[in-house]
């Protein structure tokens, strides 16, 4: 099922059947900066270029999450990006999320919208947006999300 691919799966293969294209979920995530964040999103440090943790699903399979422990780790500060199933108006639109967490406190989110359901887990160039953060110079996140490889973060599968 899984031979051949470019990254390993998740090893539940329905984990998010309802909203995601079955078996493309990825088991780990390589987010990177391609230029400086401005604050609050400057702990990310630059360039930052990192592997997560295994992804974590929810129950209902509607949500998974990634985690990064942020190096130094007297930052005290967490990257966490989820990709989700929500619904706007009546259209179902796959949403990633980024939180940048001190501690159990949430310091700054940014999120982009793709279609639904996802066929390819990536956010490629897209800029994720800060609305709900302060005005920002530049006023937006560019992080890129892709599949973890077989080399860069191992495969649940071995």
């Amino acid at each position: 099922m899984h031979r051949g691919r470019s990254y390993p799966f998740y090893p539940d293969y329905w984990a998010t059947e309802a909203w995601f294209w079955p078996g493309f979920v990825p088991w780990k995530i390589r987010a990177s900066l391609p230029i400086a964040a401005s604050p609050p999103w400057d702990p990310l440090g630059y360039p930052f270029d990192a592997v997560s943790d295994a992804g974590v699903v929810v129950s209902d399979r509607t949500q998974i999450s990634y985690h990064w422990s942020l190096i130094p780790p007297a930052t005290a500060t967490d990257l966490e990006v989820s990709l989700e199933m929500i619904t706007v108006s009546d259209v179902q639109y796959a949403r990633w999320k980024a939180k940048l967490l001190s501690g159990m406190i949430e310091v700054a989110d940014a999120w982009l919208y793709q279609d639904f359901p996802q066929r390819v887990v990536s956010t490629g160039g897209n800029l994720w947006n800060l609305v709900n953060s302060p005005v920002l110079i530049p006023p937006f996140l560019n992080l890129v999300c892709l599949p973890a490889t077989y080399a860069e973060g191992g495969s649940p599968w071995d």
